[in-house]
């Protein structure tokens, strides 16, 4: 999945896994980080003798990547919280698994090489609601398994798992509808009305209706470059390109490499490109962006989904890309890059 909604999520770059790891659910449910009571997760795997996964939490700002060595079939993870908090394993293919933890507890964690999706943690009643309910959905359709969490959702909105399920099948996803999620959002909401994340996915959600095609872009000024700037809206070009990305994005570089082709392919007066990083911090995007980018304007104002270049223009994941026309009116937009050439190839001569 590409970026959700959360303004709260952390960033991180994971030795040779380059992924974005933020679920929204993780703020959701802890507030104290790596300090309290120890815990361990024993794990057992059928089919898997060796191999090297990753185990991440992000909770109260600590960003936690660890490696997890597997062999013989078994592994061990040792950590300490005080409150309940949300681990993910993530195996080389980039799946991931839910761990809910409490200070204390001593997790059994097993799962067939062949089959991951029906792993299986005890010892806690958190983990055990999780089990039963991917049981339950896991041969199920998109929309009959968001049904199912909705349904979920609503008869314990309380819950750590209803939290993680929610932003599993209705923040994640793509296909639901805004008012899908704003349906559901509301039943959280009414069980625990201040909570921040979940007001930040409802100010979130008061932006997805800008930057719609055949809306204007923005009478927004943005900082290019020390000293320079660019007033989006007035810029001089049959057609403008936005292109949203990331350093910690799954394939960063692709993005950068999809721009510099673009870059060489397309006049300047044919197109303005505009490349916004969604980092937080200014080395990352600098690291990832110091190749030559002649003819780009580069931007990154180091504040992710609270940046105005993503919320007045509706973006809620990454990548994304925006195209305008010369009078700045939104003719195309879209999450796939893989099909933004031929997207401009139909529009840009």
């Amino acid at each position: 999945m590409d970026t959700p909604l959360s303004a709260f999520y952390f960033l991180h770059s994971t030795l040779n896994m380059k992924k974005a790891l933020f679920p929204l659910f993780a703020f959701l449910l802890a507030a104290c980080g790596n300090d309290g009571p120890a815990f361990t997760i024993k794990g057992e795997f059928e089919g898997l003798k060796e191999s090297e996964l990753l185990i991440y939490n992000i909770a109260s700002g600590h960003e936690t990547v660890d490696t997890v060595a597997v062999k013989d079939g078994e592994f061990t993870y040792r950590g300490n919280t005080d409150e309940l908090t949300s681990y993910y394993l993530v195996f080389p293919n980039g799946m991931e698994q839910v761990i809910f933890v409490n200070g204390g507890d001593e997790l059994a964690y097993s799962a067939k090489a062949n089959d991951l999706r029906n792993y299986v943690v005890e010892g806690n009643e958190e983990n055990e609601e999780v089990a039963a309910f991917h049981k339950e959905v896991n041969k199920l359709g998109a929309s009959e398994a968001r049904q199912k969490a909705a349904e979920y959702i609503k008869a314990k909105p309380q819950s750590a798992v209803a939290l993680y399920i929610f932003d599993r099948y209705f923040v994640q996803d793509e296909d639901v509808s805004e008012k899908e999620l704003s349906e559901v959002l509301s039943v959280l909401e009414e069980s625990d009305a201040q909570n921040m994340s979940l007001l930040a996915v409802r100010g979130k959600l008061a932006h997805s209706g800008k930057g719609l095609v055949g809306s204007s872009l923005p009478d927004m000024r943005i900082e290019t470059k020390p000293g320079d700037s660019l007033d989006i809206a007035k810029l001089e070009t049959a057609h403008t390109l936005i292109l949203y990305w990331a350093s910690w994005m799954q394939s960063p570089y692709d993005a950068l490499d999809l721009m510099r082709e673009i870059r060489e392919e397309y006049s300047d007066s044919a197109l303005g490109l505009i490349s916004v990083s969604a980092d937080t911090k200014k080395y990352r995007w600098q690291e990832y962006s110091r190749q030559d980018s002649v003819g780009i304007y580069n931007y990154c104002d180091q504040k992710a989904w609270d940046s105005p270049m993503l919320r007045e223009l509706g973006v809620r994941r990454l990548p994304a890309y925006i195209i305008a026309d010369s009078a700045h009116s939104i003719v195309a937009r879209g999450y796939d890059l893989t099909g933004l050439k031929a997207e401009l190839k139909k529009r840009v001569k």
